[in-house]
């Protein structure tokens, strides 16, 4: 079996480890500093405010700058065991639309009702639960049930579910949102994974 490395993963990681570490070390001057949220609004964060005024931008780079620098390497360690198992099954492209899209949703939703001027969507957390959508489906259609794929499930969920109720009593608004538009466009990938696959062996 060919073993094929997971480039765009790689390359979220080191993205995310990166700016991360850079607006962490320009803000405080250390880059395993935590960052006041409030600075976060101007060095990637994203409101609706910001977006009112065209700075969509935002919308990716909210995915890349966190508060915490503990949260941060938690997000970075499940984007690459979730990301490596599921870049294999739909390829780097695919991998990149579920990771963006789950993620600018999932943190839009989250802050729907945070109030002003703490309402600053940040984090990879989203973009990660979304992936995991992906993972839970393949799991559930029976496409992968490797033991790999489970242990990287359990690594995602748990903790980051724990956290939640730990800290706010229930799932994060966001959270839910990012794994619920991860199974959604899963269900359009594995449609075109077994349609590819049907073509072949008929071909």
């Amino acid at each position: 079996m060919r073993f094929n490395i997971p480039i765009f993963t790689l390359l979220l990681c080191f993205i995310v480890l990166t700016v991360s570490f850079l607006v962490a070390y320009e803000v405080n001057g250390s880059v395993l500093s935590k960052v006041r949220i409030l600075d976060l609004k101007k060095y990637g964060g994203v409101t609706f405010q910001q977006l009112r005024e065209f700075e969509v931008w935002r919308l990716v780079s909210s995915q890349l700058v966190h508060v915490k620098p503990i949260h941060m390497l938690f997000n970075v360690i499940s984007l690459f065991f979730i990301g490596m198992l599921i870049e294999r099954k739909i390829g780097g492209q695919k991998l990149l639309q579920l990771f963006f899209v789950s993620g600018i949703i999932g943190t839009l939703a989250s802050i729907i009702t945070v109030p002003s001027p703490y309402d600053v969507g940040t984090g990879a957390s989203q973009a990660v639960l979304g992936l995991t959508g992906c993972g839970v489906l393949f799991m559930v259609k029976g496409l992968d049930k490797s033991i790999w794929l489970k242990l990287a499930l359990i690594f995602c969920i748990a903790p980051a579910l724990a956290l939640d109720i730990i800290y706010s009593g229930y799932p994060k608004v966001g959270h839910i949102v990012g794994f619920t538009v991860g199974v959604i466009l899963s269900l359009f990938f594995i449609s075109n994974i077994k349609k590819t696959k049907y073509v072949q062996v008929n071909s």
